[in-house]
């Protein structure tokens, strides 16, 4: 996908993104808040993790904005996230390659403690390898005549992980065996302030994942965040709107990668939920971070911003299923493409 201001620029982003912008201010500065009980008073965003193999290896949060239903004990979600990824970038110092797919599984539980506490549990499957998605990638950019970003035919469903710095490899991987990921443990307090409604997280991430296969880092991190979300009324029908914000700690690496980690990074998103249909929410967020290392490559020093769009199904009052796709907005800071799915029971 073709860097953002770009992207504004041509005809493709001028029919797709420009209007989902402005859609977007238009629901956060124009609209009133709702009164009584909205159909979206307990949505959270979409599961949409950053899918990066520099990435995937930390404890970055899933910032959530709302509490579980009033009449729900628990939520369980089976997820499913499919990330497309070629990078190629080099510097006088510096060379870094990101050729691949990454295919992350995932079951998630929350527990209700009571009217305020929530006790939550993620615990992650990952599954590294070549691109099955680089064809349709390479002739999608074709047809619309949108750049390759590097992408050759010879490129395509190859697998590889390198990144050099000044002569010293620290990633060198052209295969990767599936399994468990870091496990992540958190705990959600609801907090009324300021008339507003807000979900306060913290977050803890176990090492389970194995380090050599970029399937966890090796180490223990932390994270705080809050979330807030408000349901409102517009002449264009009812929305939620929402937005959160995260701390992490990030424990030191047990991969070659270390030597240019950082201890710290900042989370955020935002986005609305459109309530189409009572069985229908329509959903755009963005997703971004600060730089996890120290580095004058742009993949490795930029914050991303992943664009996330799709729709939430309602089949039953207990039962929901969510589909939605995420593109690059700030090109070879995150994946290319990025499909996900969820089923959530309560």
């Amino acid at each position: 996908m073709p860097p953002l201001d770009s992207l504004i620029g041509n005809s493709f982003g001028s029919r797709v993104l420009c209007p989902l912008l402005l859609s977007l201010t238009t629901v956060y500065t124009h609209a009133e808040p709702a009164h009584g009980e909205s159909p979206g008073r307990y949505m959270n965003p979409f599961i949409a993790p950053i899918l990066l193999p520099t990435t995937n290896l930390f404890g970055l949060p899933d910032l959530q904005t709302r509490e579980l239903p009033a009449d729900a004990t628990f939520e369980l979600t089976l997820s499913s996230h499919l990330a497309n990824t070629y990078i190629n970038r080099n510097s006088s110092s510096e060379n870094l390659e990101i050729d691949g797919e990454i295919m992350q599984t995932a079951i998630r539980g929350r527990w209700k403690l009571n009217d305020l506490y929530s006790l939550s549990i993620y615990i992650p499957y990952v599954d590294q390898g070549k691109g099955e998605l680089d064809n349709l990638i390479y002739d999608w950019h074709e047809w619309f005549g949108l750049p390759q970003g590097g992408r050759t035919e010879t490129t395509n469903n190859q697998f590889q992980y390198r990144y050099e710095r000044q002569g010293q490899s620290l990633l060198d991987k052209e295969q990767s065996s599936p399994g468990l990921g870091d496990i992540r443990l958190g705990l959600q307090r609801k907090l009324d302030w300021l008339d507003q409604s807000w979900l306060a997280q913290a977050e803890i991430k176990a090492p389970t994942g194995e380090p050599d296969d970029l399937n966890g880092s090796g180490a223990w991190d932390a994270s705080i965040g809050i979330g807030w979300q408000q349901e409102i009324d517009s002449g264009l029908g009812q929305f939620s709107r929402f937005a959160a914000a995260g701390l992490s700690y990030l424990g030191e690496s047990d991969t070659r990668l270390s030597m240019i980690q950082k201890s710290w990074s900042l989370s955020a998103r935002a986005g609305f939920h459109w309530h189409a249909f009572s069985w229908l929410t329509l959903t755009a967020q963005l997703d971004t971070h600060s730089p996890l290392f120290d580095s004058d490559l742009k993949p490795l020093s930029r914050f991303p911003m992943q664009l996330t769009t799709g729709g939430r199904f309602s089949l039953t009052d207990q039962l929901q299923i969510d589909l939605s796709i995420g593109e690059d907005l700030v090109t070879v800071v995150s994946p290319d493409f990025v499909i996900n799915g969820a089923i959530r029971y309560y």
